[in-house]
């Protein structure tokens, strides 16, 4: 019975927390160092112009705190949001994918920005960027006695983790989960690559088969 409600309490969090927190639609591209961004109906946002003429690491650093802020507020376009995230994660540099990881696992920072940062890694679909999500991914949960902040840390790997599965054309991403299958102790995080796994074999995302495991265990006969 114990067993059960944990499982209920995983899947909800699941649903609702890390793999909701982003929805991702992307086809499928060649594997290499760095896929393809499929170029968006709409012409290219000041934001972005500007992005790639100032110089790195500083830019992402700005652009990180602009963006972030916005996380929670209304979108009136979101996809030109989209869009956007997208094109400026095209440009990542190997040092502002660094910069990132190393955001996305400072607990400083505000959750959002965390979140922001591992999206956006994930959204550059490059070598360096999957290697980024890896480290993420597999860092040791620390240990809280605030368990929502624990809860933080365990979401953000969840989001590193599922980034990994919705780039699995990307070269190492799918070793990157297997590693995570095998040396993460984290029961959930073991989870979500599991599923992350399976995405990469069926194209089912991760958010589908939340639902679908949580819909069989809340209305099962």
């Amino acid at each position: 019975m114990m067993r059960s409600k944990w499982v209920i309490s995983a899947l909800i969090v699941a649903v609702l927390g890390a793999g909701a927190w982003f929805t991702l639609r992307r086809e499928v591209a060649p594997a290499g160092s760095k896929a393809p961004i499929a170029t968006p109906s709409i012409s290219i946002p000041p934001e972005v112009e500007a992005f790639k003429k100032a110089p790195p690491v500083t830019r992402v650093q700005d652009f990180y705190e602009s963006e972030s802020k916005r996380i929670g507020a209304v979108d009136p376009d979101p996809k030109l949001t989209q869009a956007r995230l997208e094109l400026v994660a095209a440009e990542l540099s190997p040092d502002e994918v660094k910069w990132l990881a190393g955001t996305a696992l400072n607990a400083k920072e505000n959750g959002d920005g965390r979140f922001f940062a591992t999206y956006l890694l994930a959204l550059g679909r490059s070598v360096e960027g999957t290697a980024a999500l890896r480290q993420i991914a597999l860092t040791e949960i620390p240990k809280r006695k605030n368990k929502g902040l624990e809860e933080l840390e365990r979401q953000i790997r969840a989001q590193a983790t599922e980034g990994l599965g919705r780039s699995c054309d990307v070269a190492g991403a799918r070793d990157a989960l297997l590693d995570i299958v095998e040396m993460q102790l984290d029961e959930f995080i073991r989870d979500r690559a599991h599923r992350a796994l399976y995405q990469c074999r069926t194209g089912k995302p991760v958010e589908a088969q939340d639902k679908e495991a949580l819909d069989k265990l809340l209305y099962k006969k």
